[in-house]
């Protein structure tokens, strides 16, 4: 199963083409490709994302030239390499939800899921106190 991620991981990391990749000047449907980004090349550092809208179906990744200006480069399946993206500290959807999940428990939960581990813990620490106080003597 692929992974998913937002956006906003996105940005800032340097996306890879997994394929031949076409370069646009303008995010609409009907814009032209004017240049083309060899597969296993990076196509840029993701400067910001556009959304589809009217006149525009997919989601566009933004990047910028050397010399500032923008240019684009359509969202598909397939198209990127997102291993690379998680090797630069880009988080998926499901592990960002769990980690949100995991802060946001109280002590007080994470003492009641946790109660029979930390019965069994001081059950032991107790039965053992005679037997390793013995052994140190």
């Amino acid at each position: 199963m692929a992974n998913t991620f937002n956006a906003d991981q996105v940005i800032g990391k340097t996306l890879y083409a997994l394929q031949d990749l076409p370069i646009y000047r303008d995010p609409s449907d009907s814009a032209n490709s004017v240049f083309t980004v060899k597969r296993g090349s990076p196509v840029g550092v993701v400067y910001s994302y556009l959304s589809p809208k009217e006149g525009r179906s997919y989601l566009y990744w933004v990047f910028k030239d050397a010399g500032g200006r923008e240019y684009y480069a359509i969202h598909k399946q397939g198209l990127y390499d997102f291993k690379a993206i998680q090797d630069q500290g880009a988080k998926d959807t499901e592990t960002v939800v769990k980690e949100a999940a995991a802060a946001s428990v109280s002590t007080r939960d994470f003492i009641a899921t946790n109660i029979k581990t930390l019965v069994i813990i001081a059950a032991v620490a107790f039965l053992l106190k005679d037997p390793i106080s013995k052994l140190l003597k």
